[in-house]
């Protein structure tokens, strides 16, 4: 179900597009969906894909070196056996 503050994928002559949802109006013959920044009014199957929403909004990407990714993976394997050595 579609809500007030998702984000939705559109498609439309000029291609694809991320728009946030800003109101649902619920009618007996489909929802309708007011988006930001849009004058129009659109049906459920204008939208392709709801975006599923990020528990947090802070994603990054780190590029490492070899002995950096090495370090990483061992803290990593250390904690998961002092973990199960624990049970």
């Amino acid at each position: 179900m579609i809500k007030a503050g998702d984000k939705v994928v559109l498609e439309n002559n000029l291609g694809k597009s991320i728009v946030e949802v800003e109101e649902v109006i619920e009618t007996v013959v489909g929802n309708f969906y007011k988006l930001k920044d849009r004058n129009s009014l659109y049906f459920e199957d204008d939208i392709i894909e709801i975006l599923p929403e990020k528990k947090n909004g802070l994603y990054v990407t780190v590029k490492l070196d070899p002995d950096s990714i090495k370090m990483i993976r061992d803290a990593i394997i250390k904690s998961v056996c002092d973990a199960t050595d624990r049970k």
